[in-house]
């Protein structure tokens, strides 16, 4: 341990990753939860290591990321769809007991496009209609869960993302 370097048996790291919890604690701001990092081992020194700055989608609010996700939905705007987009979205119907389809970010802009055109359930016009009418200012039910509409957004350390949304097709 001379060279600074910092040796870490898969005991000792399981320990030390436990203890770590999910990484994330509360500033006390508003109910918001914030990353903290957790740097294990390094042989640089403190001026030469780097700053861990957090991405702009990382620390944007519930009220942007939906304002943007609403704004790509409707233009078609599949690149913003894909990155404000879960590593894996759930499609979910109208009954529990309708199975649940797991989708890639790549899908979900195909599946969204697709749900924009059905006629809505919720009176005359298009999903895309009542989508475009609804100008909701989402509040977060919990500091990583929301839900606007038919859509569910959850929190991680990359910011708020798409991780569900309610469409069957064939059902209005």
């Amino acid at each position: 341990m001379d060279d600074g370097k910092m040796m870490f048996t898969p005991a000792l790291l399981a320990v030390a990753l436990a203890a770590c919890g999910d990484g994330v604690i509360d500033d006390g701001a508003a109910g918001e939860a914030v990353a903290e990092p957790v740097i294990l081992a390094t042989s640089q020194s403190t001026a030469e290591r780097p700053t861990a700055a957090a991405s702009p989608a990382a620390t944007e609010g519930l009220t942007i990321v939906w304002k943007r996700f609403r704004t790509a939905v409707l233009d078609g705007d599949a690149a913003t769809i894909r990155a404000l987009s879960a590593p894996m979205v759930e499609q979910r119907g109208e009954l529990d007991s309708t199975p649940v389809v797991k989708l890639t970010p790549a899908k979900v802009p195909a599946v969204l496009t697709q749900m924009i055109k059905a006629q809505s359930g919720e009176g005359a016009g298009t999903v895309g209609d009542a989508l475009a009418a609804l100008d909701a200012t989402p509040n977060a039910d919990t500091p990583t869960w929301a839900r606007v509409g038919d859509f569910e957004f959850t929190r991680s350390t990359v910011g708020w993302r798409l991780s569900a949304f309610f469409y069957e097709p064939g059902v209005s």
